[in-house]
């Protein structure tokens, strides 16, 4: 597995012949402008941002952590009274607790009483670091990885991550390249630290590699835990065939089951979650098939998950969408942005696509940027906030690799979603 756990999509052999022309309007944009990466005042950098973002509110301002793919660094924005400034926090040394070291790729933040908390992988050693920032200060840790006590681990751990906040605590669970989801606790003094699956056990555990992307989240008073199983029994060259898992804690226990079968497990394909309601929660996901790879969706309805099918724009043998998808939830609208390679329904154009549902039907456009992986989205003033990492906006010119902003508009051709896309 620790060969596979490199940004690509090339292994899949997809076609590409050009099918139906139901072409969407260009671009439905409210705003698109980039953050950092162009250079200028704030702290901006001209180097190579992303691909992964993280985005979160604290002290209700935006705040958004990306890699500095040039520097080998992890770096920081956070708007301040309608203005934003950037800084390099940890991977070029210097106090408190930071290091020298290739860190800052697969971000995720969370807050906890007061205190901001980002987490992250040091590729140099292998490890899980951990960053947290009390309004006035940084201070940074490896937390797990080097090994130690609480249940640590001496091995290379700490893609994938993803983190929330549930019965007071901060959870954080994230990959051991070996094949295993980890999972690091903070109740506010101590860490703690698990396998919590592919290891075999108890409650639905399963011994296979897992971990390949996580998405943590909190609905119906627990907290739900995603993550890609590969099939134990298929070629683990190719990787065809896998599943989707659940692990969810009601604060006591922790229950696991396989909620949907998918065609392959790649590192990085996309699993984001949008919660609208305790019986309302979306899951969107990448699929792949022969010659299509689509982004499609499982509906919570307080019971079971429900195929949706796939969502954006009809299933079409020679599409190629759904990478780096992020999701939020506005006015009880989910919405799910990603990067659409190539598709039929867009005239064979590539971008950065948005799609939401109305309550009627699906709506789908291109927000205006050519490339980028939009991993992070929110909601802030009211309206989609999507943070689109190694990005290049549409009409730049030469191409970019920039931290951009991007608000897409409540509009687009209406796609129905496409519930023969099993």
């Amino acid at each position: 597995m620790a060969a596979t756990r490199l940004r690509h999509r090339s292994a899949l052999v997809l076609s590409l012949a050009i099918g139906f022309a139901l072409v969407l309007p260009g671009a439905a944009l409210a705003g698109a402008f980039t953050l950092d990466g162009a250079g200028g005042p704030g702290g901006r950098t001209t180097h190579r941002l992303g691909p992964g973002v993280s985005s979160v509110k604290y002290q209700r301002k935006p705040n958004v952590f990306y890699y500095d793919a040039t520097g080998g660094n992890l770096r920081w924005g956070q708007k301040m009274s309608g203005v934003w400034s950037f800084a390099t926090i940890d991977g070029a040394g210097g106090a408190g607790g930071r290091i020298d070291a290739n860190v800052g790729e697969d971000q995720a933040a969370s807050s906890r009483a007061g205190v901001l908390h980002v987490f992250y992988f040091d590729r140099t050693h292998g490890d899980l670091r951990h960053g947290w920032y009390d309004g006035s200060a940084w201070r940074f840790e490896t937390l797990d990885g080097s090994g130690g006590g609480g249940g640590r681990l001496n091995a290379n751990v700490g893609l994938e991550a993803s983190a929330t906040t549930f019965g007071g605590s901060l959870h954080v669970v994230y990959a051991n390249i070996a094949g295993d989801v980890r999972h690091a606790v903070y109740d506010g003094s101590t860490w703690s630290f698990e396998t919590l699956d592919g290891a075999g056990g108890g409650g639905g555990r399963v011994n296979a590699s897992v971990g390949w992307n996580t998405a943590a989240i909190v609905f119906g008073n627990a907290l739900h835990v995603f993550y890609f199983l590969q099939d134990p029994s298929c070629d683990p060259v190719c990787h065809l065939f896998g599943s989707i898992r659940e692990a969810t804690f009601d604060g006591s226990a922790w229950a696991f089951s396989s909620i949907r079968d998918i065609n392959c497990c790649y590192v990085d394909q996309s699993l984001a979650p949008a919660v609208v309601s305790n019986t309302n929660v979306y899951l969107f996901f990448e699929n792949f098939g022969l010659t299509s790879q689509n982004l499609r969706a499982l509906r919570w309805d307080g019971s079971s998950w429900v195929n949706q099918g796939c969502v954006g724009e009809p299933f079409v043998q020679d599409d190629i969408v759904g990478a780096d998808a992020s999701a939020a939830v506005i006015l009880g609208q989910p919405h799910v942005t990603y990067y659409d390679t190539f598709s039929s329904t867009l005239g064979g154009t590539a971008g950065v696509a948005h799609t939401f549902f109305n309550g009627t039907t699906w709506r789908t456009s291109l927000v205006g940027i050519d490339a980028g992986a939009p991993t992070a989205s929110m909601k802030s003033g009211g309206v989609l906030k999507v943070f689109v990492g190694d990005a290049a906006i549409s009409g730049g010119g030469a191409a970019a690799h920039d931290l951009v902003l991007a608000t897409p508009a409540n509009t687009g051709t209406p796609q129905p979603a496409d519930t023969s896309c099993a």
